[in-house]
């Protein structure tokens, strides 16, 4: 334990020679034990090494045949103390074996040489040389630098060459490294290494050149001087390395870095030979720096999930150390496809095999990348890059511009991406997927990126969808600076161009659409562009865009050099969007085509320049439907004439139009849920102005503007200014002869108009004058922009009707009169508003035949209209928004719709020929006329509440012609003819309803109510008044129904009840009053008094007659009906009792008096009045005669006297009185004595007694009574 055997001594020594401690063994054959244990024929205890101080200590000899140890030396636990000791060297012809399973040799550095030799004889081999297979030497080393299994003879014979096996595990549990090791130089016929943690590179030289003391050099890849031995590579014919974290390692960069594990391999297929690099849970960074170049089916790479896998191939080195620039060849390697794959070659990278992953690859070289087999990838989001002279600064080769990506495939797809991952591809002299050296290729990706550096072209065919995009914000798509490059793209679906694409010539075909990403920063920047869809279009617009860059966004862009443009859509629309200071169009240097094979287009070609101003400067001539638009101004100096359906010219300034404009083909077609095609009339647009900054104007000089019959010319701009020798001619069709549809002129897209005025009475931001109103000619002229908040003030105009038929004003703001003379005429006239039409104080004066009104925002319509006025569609969507319309003639309503209230006052009739809407909310009609109802029975007149008044007859007795309505409540006032409602709501409640001459008829199909205090009247002579409800009726208190001696027919299929039918405008019915019939017609129905009380007078009924049919009628009704009764009731005298004996005397002075009922017999068979009661009286006369007057009534058949003074002359008088009045003879009854008064007793006694009350002798007492009435009772004492 004393024992110090220093060999560092004093540090005085040669510093680049090492201090070493070497030992060696008198018998060569012995079997070494290192560390702890027992049984071998020599034993290196621990105790030992701990004595030890040298910079390395060396165990055996392998290499001099004189001196090599020919035994095995077994590993116990032997711990190498890194402060004493640098470096562990263990050599031997044996081999190196763990002494037990838990062998562990823990060091900072080791070097082993063992080969493995039974016997130390060559020719004689054991399986392994260290380690086992099954029971790897275990180890705690954090650098190996050195691991020899192979015998290499000194006179260079390869014939006696051996190569052994060697297996190894980097221990992670409780060790000082982890499990993670630093390989350095390895040589064997297989090397298998398994580490707990990581497998690292040494990053230095071979170890041998200076005899392994440290570490050696730097690993210097550009110095090739022994280049052979100048990088410590692990070298084998069978290659195993499967570690739990990462093998290699990088700091990040995309380059080959001296972190990489340096792999010479040496297998081969034929030999059944593999190499195996396996990290369970991180990443593989390796180079192969020498060896077999064939990435094929006995390669196993795999990084883990998730994880990275990077294979660099450095080339071939010669005997002598000079490199060469040998190819890596992919074909049919195993890797893990869950892992990134970066493949790195010195030389050209040549894909000859499948290549398929679900993450992101990398193919770079620093020459040529080769394609000719699939690669593929199944990661949505996942990338492919493949860079041709890749500059590698570590290798210092690349970046020569020397390099392309091709193919040598036959007719295959080379590269598929079935996601939206995206395909990178990077060359210097050229990218050729289509048809380099006749192979006919395709990729099917559906992202590109692609950028060529110094010559040669770009030629891409793709199957499917492709988007060209930007890669790491690179700044383009697609990008050959190569002098004099092009660009060929062809795809067989649609083309997306998500980033610019910039070269000396482009040419860009596709199957389906060009599309543009709606970025106006992406450009096709070429001298000569062409571009081609068969079947789609080129380019898009934004029809929702709320400005010019915006409606332009999904242009193709273009910056178009000192060459052509060709844009060919075979079946499809062409959007060109350029920016330039002035393009002066012609067709040569822009040959813009849509061709529809069927002759029956719906496609157009749209050119915009987003920069500066178009100018057409020679004639034009058009066979496509044609969109031109320009950031300032458009100026047409020479005619165009369009063989085509549509042309339109937009400008954000000026549109000057200074030569003729001629639109020939009669109609023209729109896309409507394609392939379907919805046929329209010509079309021409001349807009100014169009980005409403109030800076663009429409200058029509004096020339013509036309279109065939049924055309239709809109018309826009800040200033409209027409010259009144011009002629803007839509052609109205003669006898309809044009069947596309009617002619129109637009007034449109006055975005930066707050005002217009229409006619000579007035001037505003926007004045269209009668004269310049009279150059235009169409079926109908629509003036506004419904989107667009603008005023119009009307002042007088005349639309003449030889010119046009129809005017429609139309904005989102309102319309008002000039003035009190203000007057619009026309034969038909549309309006549609937003703010308003009219106002209450100056409702817009109008003369016209026919109109629709539309409001729907805010305000309320008011229109007064001179003649007869049909209202085919009125809508005011405007919550509580009015409609009030005045004719000075007739009125018809076909359509009406309103929020709020709605009044229409004619002088005439008003005919409801269909529906009237205004739920919840109260219609008005005030007719001169009648109110007709022309409609079916689907169409209502709908309202919370209906007023009519004036009228003459309201509806007919046709059922279709009665006024069909939905209400809640009705009510009509001072009409003068029939009434005839139908009501479709399940309840009415009805107000006055009130006619002085005709019949009242309403029918109702649920509950019908007659409020309290409110009358339905006629006043007409025997008119009669009919209600029908399939509910109720009901009568509220103090309402009425009254007839001027005309019938009143009440049914109802549930109860009905009343509080006044009259039948007669008198106070009493007479044989000339009408008749009352009220019938309930369900099984349970009732009619009942509704009128709350019981007083005489007060009836339900007055009429002639009565009929009321019910299952149950009320006893309670009170019925005032016309009787022809003069007989008097019959009363039985015989039949009175009293509870007291007339003629007898009574101390009770109430007398209850009964009788028997009294009878109104028939007379000559008609039935009387029936009796109606009793009249009676108490008083002290004997006889009397009994009415009204003098009597009190009661119609029971008992009473009760109320008390009675004390009398002998009392009396009881009664009658019978029917219901006609007559009263029967008096009966008297009596009379009735009555004393309640008690007689009179008085007593006195003799003799009287003394001064103090006695008396001393018998007393006799005397009484005597009296009575003044009755008298005593003879039995009194």
């Amino acid at each position: 334990n004393n024992v110090l055997i220093n060999a560092w001594g004093n540090n005085q020594g040669e510093p680049d020679i090492p201090s070493e401690i070497e030992i060696s063994f008198s018998n060569p054959s012995w079997n070494i034990l290192l560390g702890g244990g027992e049984g071998k024929d020599f034993n290196l205890p621990q105790i030992l090494f701990n004595s030890f101080k040298a910079e390395r200590v060396r165990i055996g000899e392998a290499w001099d045949k004189e001196e090599a140890l020919k035994g095995d030396i077994y590993i116990g636990n032997l711990n190498i103390n890194e402060n004493n000791i640098e470096l562990l060297m263990i050599e031997t012809r044996g081999r190196i074996l763990n002494d037990s399973q838990n062998s562990l040799l823990k060091a900072k550095n080791a070097r082993m040489v063992a080969y493995g030799w039974i016997n130390g004889n060559g020719a004689n081999l054991y399986e392994s040389s260290i380690g086992e297979e099954g029971n790897p030497l275990r180890l705690d080393v954090d650098y190996l630098i050195q691991v020899d299994a192979c015998y290499w003879p000194h006179n260079g014979d390869y014939d006696t060459l051996t190569k052994n096996k060697v297996y190894l595990k980097a221990i992670g549990q409780d060790t000082t490294y982890n499990g993670n090791i630093h390989l350095g130089k390895v040589t064997a016929g297989t090397f298998s290494l398994e580490a707990e943690g990581s497998i690292l590179d040494d990053e230095y030289r071979s170890p041998c050149w200076n005899n392994g003391y440290r570490f050696g050099e730097e690993e210097d890849i550009q110095n090739t001087d022994n280049w052979y031995e100048g990088i410590s590579k692990v070298g084998a014919d069978n290659i195993y390395l499967i570690a739990n974290e990462d093998i290699g390692s990088s700091s990040g960069v995309e380059d080959i870095e001296k972190s990489y594990l340096d792999i010479s391999w040496w297998g081969y297929a034929d030999n059944n030979n593999r190499l195996e690099i396996i990290s369970n849970n991180d990443d593989i960074y390796i180079d192969l720096v020498n060896g077999n170049g064939y990435l094929s089916n006995i390669v196993k790479i795999n990084a883990s999930n998730g994880g990275l896998a990077v294979i660099g191939y450095l080339g071939n080195a010669d005997e002598n150390g000079n490199i060469t620039q040998d190819d890596l060849y992919y074909a049919g390697m195993s890797f893990n496809e869950d892992a990134d794959l970066i493949l790195f070659s010195r030389g050209d990278l040549e894909i000859n095999q499948a290549l398929t992953t679900n993450r992101n690859l990398k193919l770079f070289s620093a020459d040529n990348v080769i394609i000719n087999s699939t690669i593929s990838n199944n990661n949505r989001s996942s990338t492919i890059e493949i860079i041709a002279d890749y500059r590698s600064d570590y290798l210092g080769v690349g970046g020569d511009n020397q390099g392309m990506i091709y193919t040598k495939g036959d007719g295959q797809k080379i590269i598929s991406q079935n996601n939206n991952s995206l395909l990178v591809l990077k060359a210097a002299s050229g990218i050729n997927l289509k048809d380099y050296n006749n192979a006919e290729t395709t990729i099917s990706v559906k992202n590109l990126n692609a950028y060529n550096k110094s010559s040669g072209d770009i030629i891409i065919e793709n199957d499917g969808d492709l988007n060209i995009t930007e890669y790491e914000n690179n700044g383009y798509g697609i990008k050959n600076d190569g002098s004099n490059g092009k660009v060929n793209v062809k795809v067989n679906s649609f083309l997306c161009l998500n980033a610019d694409i910039i070269s000396d010539s482009v040419s860009l075909t596709s199957s389906g659409d060009i599309l543009d990403d709606n970025n106006q920063d992406t450009f096709i920047s070429a001298e000569n562009i062409i571009l081609t869809s068969t079947s789609g279009n080129i380019g898009g617009i934004n029809e929702d865009g709320d400005s010019f860059e915006e409606i332009a966004s999904p242009m193709i862009d273009i910056k178009l050099g000192d060459g052509n443009l060709t844009a060919t859509a075979e079946n499809g629309n062409v959007y060109i969007y350029v920016e330039e200071d002035n393009v002066e169009y012609n067709t040569g240097k822009y040959n813009l085509n849509c061709h529809d094979p069927s002759d029956d287009g719906v496609y157009q070609i749209v050119f915009a320049n987003g920069s500066g101003a178009i100018t057409i400067n020679q004639e034009l001539n058009l066979s496509d439907e044609a969109v031109f638009v320009s950031k300032e101004d458009i100026s047409i100096n020479y005619p165009v004439v369009s063989e085509a359906g549509a042309l339109d010219f937009s400008a954000c300034g000026n549109l000057n139009i200074n030569a003729n404009i001629s639109l020939n083909a009669d109609h023209h077609y729109e896309e409507d849920n394609p392939p379907d095609k919805k046929l329209e009339p010509p079309e021409l647009e001349l807009l100014a102005d169009i980005d409403g900054d109030g800076e663009g104007s429409l200058n029509i000089g004096a020339v013509a503007i036309s279109t065939p019959e049924g055309g239709e010319i809109d018309l826009g701009g800040h200033d409209i200014n027409i010259n009144g020798s011009a002629s803007i001619d839509a052609k109205k069709p003669g006898n309809n002869s044009n069947p596309y549809g009617s002619s129109n002129i637009d007034i449109e897209y006055l975005v930066s108009k707050p005002n217009i005025f229409l006619g000579d009475r007035g001037s505003s931001d926007l004045t269209i004058s009668q004269s310049e109103f009279d150059t235009l000619k169409a079926d109908s002229i629509a003036i506004g922009d419904e989107d667009r908040e603008i005023n119009i003030t009307v002042g007088t105009l005349t639309v003449n009707s030889n010119n046009t038929d129809f005017l429609l004003l139309h904005t989102k703001g309102k319309i008002v009169n000039n003035d009190n003379n203000s007057l619009l005429r026309a034969d038909a006239l549309g309006l549609s508003f937003a703010q308003g039409i009219g106002t209450s104080t100056s409702p817009l004066q109008t003369q016209v035949s026919n109109l629709q009104a539309t409001n729907t925002i805010s305000g309320d319509i008011y229109i007064t209209n001179t003649g007869n006025l049909t209202l085919t569609s009125v809508v005011n969507s405007v919550q509580g928004g009015k409609v009030n319309i005045t004719v000075h003639s007739n009125l018809i309503v076909e359509n009406l719709n309103a929020q709020g209230d709605v009044s229409l006052t004619s002088d005439g009739d008003i005919d409801v020929s269909g529906a009237i809407n205004a739920s919840g909310q109260t219609v008005t009609l005030d007719a001169g006329g009648d109110v007709i109802d022309t409609t079916d029975s689907n169409s209502y007149l709908w309202a919370d509440s209906l007023i009519i008044t004036n009228a003459q007859n309201i509806g007919d007795p046709e059922e279709n012609q009665k006024l069909d309505t939905r209400l809640r409540c009705l009510q009509i006032d001072n009409a003068k003819g029939d009434i005839y409602i139908k009501e479709t709501n399940e309840a009415l409640q009805l107000k006055d309803i009130k006619t002085t001459g005709g019949i009242i008829d309403i029918t109702v199909p649920g509950n019908l109510t007659l409020l309290s205090n409110y009358t339905v009247q006629t006043q007409g002579v025997d008119k009669s008044i009919i209600l029908q409800a399939g509910g109720d009726i009901t009568q509220r208190q103090g309402s009425s129904i009254i007839t001027n001696n005309g019938d009143i027919t009440l049914e109802a299929e549930g109860d009905v009840k009343l509080t006044l039918l009259k039948a007669t405008l008198e106070d009493t019915p007479s044989s000339d009053s009408g008749d009352v019939y009220v019938t309930s017609t369900d099984a349970d129905g009732s009619i009942l008094d509704n009128d709350g009380g019981d007083a005489p007078g007060d009836y339900d009924i007055i009429a002639r007659n009565a009929t009321l049919t019910a299952s149950n009628v009320s006893d309670e009704l009170d019925l005032l009906l016309w009787i022809n009764d003069t007989t008097p009731p019959i009363f039985d005298e015989g039949s009175v009792t009293f509870s007291h004996t007339s003629g007898t005397w009574s101390n009770d002075n109430t007398i209850d008096a009964s009788w028997g009922a009294a009878t109104d017999p028939e007379v000559e068979g008609e039935q009387t009045s029936g009796v109606a009661g009793y009249y009676y009286l108490w008083d002290n006369s004997d006889t009397a005669s009994l009415d009204d007057s003098n009597a009190g009534f009661i119609d029971s058949l008992s009473l009760t006297s109320g008390p009675l003074a004390d009398s002998n002359d009392h009396y009881f008088h009664i009658a019978a009185v029917d219901n006609a009045g007559n009263i029967s003879d008096t009966y008297d009854f009596g009379p009735f004595f009555i004393d309640t008064t008690p007689p009179v007793i008085t007593a006195a006694r003799t003799p009287e007694p003394n001064l103090n009350g006695w008396n001393n002798e018998a007393v006799t007492a005397t009484y005597t009574a009296e009575d003044i009435l009755s008298g005593l009772d003879a039995n009194s004492p």
